[in-house]
């Protein structure tokens, strides 16, 4: 009888196939993610899934040794970038064969994890309205620039009509980077459009909303370009062409994020100055609770009482 996988052997599995099949930003970002997870199953003293999950106790054991390792050797990183990490920690054990309830009792203590650490906080920043109107302007223009260029490369009228739609979607829904990257055709529709929760508790829970007219004009757009291509096919050189329009609409970056959180963030922020009320605003973002749309508010508050 063959003996099981050992996870270090599931984790280098794991590690080739992401090396053959995606981005090599994924796969840089993934390699990390494993790196931690191997560590924190070698603490713990686990060398199988089966030695993992034999308890619920067990699978704790192996929560607080990853939470050890943090605190021990990821001192200095940016809460989001660390928070991404645990996230895809739970998806690759999910790959690998963890079941749901293990997979689950990770997701539920992330949060503990990170305050034991407490990570560094990046100011976020937002999008004026003035900025705002100058990333429209550049992407309406944006299929006639035959200069546009992403990473020292002129871009091809598929690539920019992707790029395009990609921002509109942002800048209507107010939606994060891997819920629009999981868009398909069938998400759209002239009346509605429908997409999917990429991050936390509510993961894959679908929304559908009133299709946007400049949306369906930029889809419709798109479509002619297409071809048989998935809607979104490089969300690494999609974000290094937000930064090329953030940069030539003159949005300033101090800390170096030029990303469409800067657009999710603007949402925000115009929803605090025209006085919505929390609730409404949360469910707009697809906040889990109106808590965290409150700490928003409460940032945009303290900005502009220093101004």
């Amino acid at each position: 009888m063959t003996p099981p996988q050992t996870m270090a052997e599931l984790l280098q599995s794991s590690l080739e196939v992401s090396h053959l099949t995606q981005d090599p930003s994924t796969y840089r970002g993934r390699r990390i993610s494993i790196d931690l997870l191997d560590r924190a199953l070698r603490r713990a003293g686990y060398l199988t899934i089966k030695e993992l999950e034999a308890t619920n106790l067990s699978v704790a054991y192996f929560i607080q040794a990853l939470q050890e390792e943090v605190q021990e050797n990821e001192q200095g990183k940016a809460y989001t970038t660390l928070s991404q990490q645990l996230s895809q920690i739970c998806k690759i054990l999910e790959e690998i064969g963890a079941s749901l309830p293990t997979t689950t009792m990770l997701r539920n203590s992330k949060q503990r994890i990170l305050r034991a650490i407490e990570p560094v906080r990046h100011q976020q920043e937002t999008i004026t309205q003035t900025q705002m109107m100058d990333v429209l302007l550049i992407l309406e223009g944006l299929e006639d620039d035959a200069g546009f260029a992403v990473k020292g490369v002129k871009t091809t009228p598929r690539k920019k009509a992707m790029l395009r739609l990609y921002v509109m979607v942002s800048a209507c829904y107010a939606l994060r980077q891997q819920s629009i990257l999981s868009l398909t055709r069938e998400d759209f529709n002239e009346e509605t459009f429908t997409y999917r929760l990429a991050k936390g508790q509510r993961h894959g829970e679908a929304f559908a909303r009133a299709m946007h007219p400049t949306v369906w004009s930029a889809y419709c757009n798109y479509l002619e370009v297409v071809g048989e291509y998935p809607l979104f096919t490089d969300g690494s050189w999609l974000s290094a062409g937000v930064k090329v329009i953030l940069t030539q609409a003159g949005v300033e970056a101090s800390n170096g994020r030029h990303g469409l959180h800067r657009i999710r963030r603007a949402f925000a922020t115009y929803c605090y100055h025209q006085g919505i009320p929390l609730e409404d605003a949360a469910a707009a973002l697809n906040h889990a609770d109106s808590s965290t749309t409150e700490r928003v508010y409460q940032d945009i508050n303290a900005k502009q009482q220093r101004a």
